[in-house]
């Protein structure tokens, strides 16, 4: 079986056959969404003797995603590989930086009234774009802006809903450096909770300092759900309905399911349960304390 090209080999291909569509394409991936000014703004900008043919190049193009007459998104996983490039030739090329930065301008003036979220969302592009203080200091500004999303949906109440819902959507496209930095997988833990248990790909797996953050972090209004636990001579069985013999916990709603063992004399381990899935857990010995995210905790000890 031939394995999948990956995004690098599937631009290639694409650069091949629609080298133009390509030229276009890389500057336009510094917005979320592309409408047919934006594009014409961008092409009478840098191509200024191209033909309008272009845009329809573009528009019909293996590059895009999604496509309506008000609008066209870029297939997200090309779009990274753009917004690469875009970095590595503000960081190369210094010739090639103010084309690129009036570009963002031109995005932001056509951008004046979308949602709060998606200029927020484009901002995290430009940084993971222009990296002024290098690629750490763009990993940290974006964490900031993640910070932000992360408050809103702690402490909005009401408008909780709408964050978790952004980041839902928005997780895929945001800049791969945004998959760097702590409150991403917070972020996807805290809108999954909100979204009643929703499955939110981050991409990225939680740690135990994701755990210890998401404590303080997730929302008073997860949904709860419960989990049944019980102890053998082999270790921590937790399944998702009652039985004989197990004792119940109830967790915040989050996917997968978060909780932390931790065995006197051990470092501590973190267990993720898919919804409604059966999981076992091996343990070498015991008393076991399981800790949630909302810092209940149940011991469990061998029977004498």
């Amino acid at each position: 079986m031939t394995a999948d090209p990956t995004p690098v080999e599937r631009l290639v291909e694409i650069r091949t056959h629609w080298p133009a569509a390509v030229k276009l394409a890389e500057p336009l991936a510094l917005a979320a969404r592309i409408e047919p000014e934006l594009m014409r703004e961008v092409r009478l900008a840098l191509f200024a003797k191209s033909h309008a043919s272009l845009e329809a190049e573009l528009y019909f193009s293996p590059l895009v995603a999604q496509r309506t007459p008000q609008w066209l998104v870029l297939d997200t996983s090309l779009a990274h590989q753009l917004q690469d490039g875009l970095a590595s030739a503000m960081k190369r090329r210094p010739k090639a930086r103010p084309g690129i930065r009036h570009v963002r301008e031109l995005v932001q003036r056509a951008h004046t009234s979308i949602p709060f979220e998606i200029a927020r969302e484009e901002e995290m592009i430009w940084l993971a774009v222009e990296r002024p203080h290098g690629k750490s200091g763009a990993r940290n500004a974006i964490n900031d802006i993640l910070l932000d999303f992360l408050t809103r949906l702690v402490t909005s109440g009401e408008q909780a809903p709408v964050v978790a819902r952004w980041f839902a959507s928005a997780a895929r496209r945001l800049p791969l450096l945004a998959r760097e930095t702590p409150a991403f997988a917070l972020l996807g833990f805290a809108a999954s909770s909100v979204l009643g248990g929703r499955k939110i790909d981050t991409f990225v797996d939680p740690t135990l300092d994701t755990f210890e953050a998401l404590t303080t972090y997730l929302p008073q209004m997860a949904k709860p759900t419960t989990v049944w636990a019980a102890l053998t001579t082999r270790g921590l069985h937790f399944v998702p309905r009652e039985m004989t013999g197990y004792q119940s916990l109830e967790v915040p709603l989050t996917n997968p399911v978060l909780l932390e063992t931790r065995v006197e004399g051990e470092p501590a381990r973190l267990v993720t349960i898919d919804p409604g899935q059966p999981l076992f857990v091996p343990l070498s010995r015991t008393p076991v304390v399981v800790r949630t995210l909302r810092c209940d905790l149940l011991t469990f000890r061998a029977s004498s």
